[in-house]
């Protein structure tokens, strides 16, 4: 597709989603034909999401599911011996990740660049199963120093992530890093997993604000505005950035914390 192609696609995304955040409740229909638009402008872990919420009321949305889940949108690369790399880095860390089925190939991507990158200061990479397929749980579990997990806290919208870094250190020593399954890492972490460790976290912030995307009233659905008597139209609070984030035991967190 070309530039002006791609850019009717988004408004007409943006449209569809401006309608369906303002019905009280999720419109199969409207989900259905959402993911098929993620589709075309080659974005199917978005598109398939859309599905899932429509698949119990949709025949084209359960019938995307049901390809998706027996074939999946990626062919599963050959697993080859991975060279032993001793992990030698002076402050070795554990990278946090999580991802459900759709999530899937940036998930490969990700820990691929891990390996590429920075495997010298991973010690272990844990993933948090957020409803990944047993084929893929399996395929991860046979990639070198992966391991995958659930959280025993409910898997609201972003409610998992914290918890689960804070079950993580009841299982890795040395310092954490959460990185979402979109990042890529580009060079060795030791430095990032070091300032973790001195510091007890890492936190970032992403400001100025100045683009609209940042306004949480763009990530928050009418209802919630309307459960807490609030008027979305007004809110001008922004978003936390929880894509990147360390934690290590010398943060206070104790061994158990719940």
């Amino acid at each position: 597709m070309n530039i002006q192609n791609n850019r009717l696609i988004d408004r007409i995304i943006q449209n569809y989603l401006e309608v369906l955040d303002s019905r009280p409740y999720n419109d199969a229909e409207l989900c259905t034909e959402l993911g098929e638009f993620y589709l075309v402008s080659h974005r199917p872990h978005i598109g398939f999401a859309f599905f899932a919420l429509a698949a119990r009321r949709s025949r084209r949305a359960a019938e995307a599911c049901r390809l998706y889940d027996s074939q999946g949108d990626i062919a599963f690369p050959g697993l080859l011996p991975h060279p032993v790399v001793p992990v030698v880095a002076a402050v070795p860390g554990t990278l946090c990740t999580g991802a459900n089925a759709r999530f899937f190939p940036i998930l490969l991507n990700m820990i691929g660049s891990a390996q590429l990158n920075s495997w010298r200061s991973i010690g272990k990479i844990l993933v948090c199963d957020l409803g990944l397929l047993p084929k893929q749980v399996a395929f991860l579990e046979k990639l070198d120093r992966v391991q995958v997990t659930r959280t025993t806290w409910p898997l609201s919208f972003q409610a998992w992530k914290l918890p689960f870094i804070l079950e993580s250190l009841d299982k890795v020593p040395g310092p954490i890093l959460y990185l979402d399954a979109g990042c890529y890492v580009e060079r060795d972490l030791e430095d990032v997993f070091r300032i973790v460790e001195q510091r007890g976290h890492l936190f970032s912030y992403n400001g100025p604000y100045s683009d609209p995307i940042h306004l949480t009233q763009n990530w928050t659905s009418q209802r919630v505005y309307q459960y807490f008597g609030l008027q979305k139209h007004a809110d001008r609070t922004v978003t936390a950035i929880t894509t990147l984030l360390g934690v290590s035991t010398n943060a206070g967190f104790p061994r158990g914390t719940r």
